[in-house]
């Protein structure tokens, strides 16, 4: 496994970065689907709340650490898609949401606590998102105000088939990483919401993939 990187910082976004042909569309195929549970679960743990709540939960958490690569389905109207230079690859958006939400549940007594944690829950799944994102290979991170591309480039294995150099990148190891992570965490929870969902996201994760190459 061979890895160098460059952290990448600027106002014009390289036109080999985003090309829908390229890797860097590509890297962390189905770490987003797997890492919002975890994060959920975390958040949970220290109340005994309802099954109703918590699958409730789950599906706010899961949901959008995917959230932002939705974008891909533009790319059936606009071909050579740059899907990380949108603003659904910024995190101002989802700040801004946060924010309202927070503001919102300030008078519902009753809903607060709830309320609040949902919001959290939906904040930190988008964060884990960009993240990702951000080390591999960069996004709009700051868009509108800032439309560069923000974040480190990997260099890969020159090899022409996407999946060679793909399992020879060190981004594989992290993929299997956060499998583990979850894989792990599945023996704590036992709602088949956290089965499907995940698996529901993959799927469609690797169908967008095949698409794109």
């Amino acid at each position: 496994f061979l890895f160098k990187a460059r952290v990448f910082f600027s106002k014009t976004p390289a036109p080999f970065l985003f090309s829908r042909k390229n890797m860097y569309n590509k890297v962390m195929i189905f770490a987003h689907s797997f890492v919002g549970f975890p994060i959920t679960y975390e958040l949970l743990k220290k109340e005994n709340y309802s099954k109703e709540f918590k699958n409730l939960a789950y599906f706010v958490g899961i949901t959008p650490a995917v959230l932002p690569d939705f974008d891909l389905a533009l790319g059936i109207f606009i071909h050579d898609l740059n899907h990380r230079q949108l603003i659904s690859h910024s995190l101002i958006p989802y700040l801004l949401v946060f924010i309202i939400l927070y503001l919102v549940s300030i008078p519902l007594k009753k809903y607060q606590k709830r309320l609040r944690i949902l919001n959290l829950i939906f904040f930190l799944g988008v964060c884990s998102h960009l993240f990702l994102d951000f080390v591999a290979g960069g996004l709009a991170l700051f868009s509108p105000f800032y439309t560069g591309i923000v974040g480190i480039v990997p260099n890969f294995n020159p090899y022409p088939n996407f999946f060679v150099s793909y399992f020879s990148s060190v981004y594989l190891l992290l993929e299997f990483l956060f499998l583990g992570i979850y894989l792990f965490y599945l023996k704590k929870e036992k709602l088949e919401i956290v089965y499907y969902l995940p698996l529901t996201f993959l799927f469609i994760a690797l169908t967008a993939m095949v698409l794109y190459l």
